[in-house]
């Protein structure tokens, strides 16, 4: 029995050792959405060389005449099952597979948008992670006020300002568009919620902004995203609004901030923005 753990001991080692170092991700896009492993492919497959080297348990400690004795198919179960859990807990959801999510029905989107089809909303909301994602890119907070809702709004510049202290930048380009589907409509309170599944893919890293230098992920190859969306938009036509704290009439004023107080401004989205993006 001794013999067998000490078999299986360096062998669970080496798995809880090396797997974390190939699923551990960063975030990046906007939102920090993005999920690639975590520094250059040269740092891990060094990290699993370095320990190599001091396992030489393998094959120089060990006979083998030919047959399989009852501790090696010991082992062998055990490093499967070892395996299995891990690929079940890391990698076997299956959640972000585009056959996991269907369109709802033309008939059904007419009841909540009447001037939308299935096309043109799936159109304005792939113009609108364009946009979103380049807004984040260039730090464009104005931007950000036209295509996003004020509580997300909030969020992407607090991260984005805690990144421009690092003197850092995503960079994102050649986006490329592998499917969307409108998965939900719903409305309350005279706001409407379009939910749907995106699956992107496009050049996603970020650079230290004083010498151009990668810092996480690469631009090598393209990231593949799959995203849960939420677009929200007013049911009704634009009201007229006052400023709460000036008095002024902003029925017009595109932005979520007074233009003459400066005060925030609680208006419903007159077009689609985004409200929640979350990665799949």
């Amino acid at each position: 029995m001794k013999k067998i753990i000490k078999k299986i001991i360096p062998i669970i080692l080496l798995i809880v050792t090396v797997i974390p170092l190939q699923i551990m991700i960063t975030r990046a896009d906007s939102g920090w959405g993005s999920s690639y492993s975590g520094g250059s492919s040269s740092s891990s497959s060094s990290s699993y060389s370095s320990y190599s080297s001091h396992s030489s348990y393998s094959s120089s400690s060990s006979s083998y005449d030919g047959e399989a004795s009852i501790e090696d198919i010991i082992i062998s179960i055990v490093v499967i099952a070892i395996i299995f859990i891990v690929i079940a807990k890391f990698g076997g959801k299956g959640e972000g597979t585009s056959s996991s999510y269907k369109d709802i029905s033309e008939d059904t989107l007419k009841e909540f948008l009447p001037n939308e089809t299935l096309e043109t909303l799936k159109q304005e909301i792939w113009d609108n992670f364009v946009d979103v994602q380049n807004a984040w890119m260039e730090f464009d907070y104005d931007k950000f006020e036209e295509i996003i809702s004020e509580e997300l709004y909030d969020s992407y510049v607090n991260d984005l300002e805690v990144l421009k202290l690092k003197k850092g930048k995503n960079v994102m380009s050649d986006f490329e568009k592998l499917d969307i589907k409108i998965i939900k409509v719903e409305k309350e309170n005279g706001v409407i919620t379009v939910e749907s599944y995106l699956n992107a893919k496009f050049f996603d890293y970020v650079i230290d902004t004083t010498n151009n230098h990668i810092t996480r992920g690469g631009n090598a190859y393209k990231i593949n995203n799959r995203y849960i969306l939420k677009h929200v938009v007013s049911e009704l036509p634009k009201e007229s609004i006052t400023c709460p704290h000036c008095g002024a009439d902003v029925s017009s004023v595109s932005s979520t901030t007074c233009p003459y107080c400066d005060s925030k401004l609680n208006k419903k989205p007159s077009k689609l923005v985004l409200s929640s993006k979350r990665n799949i």
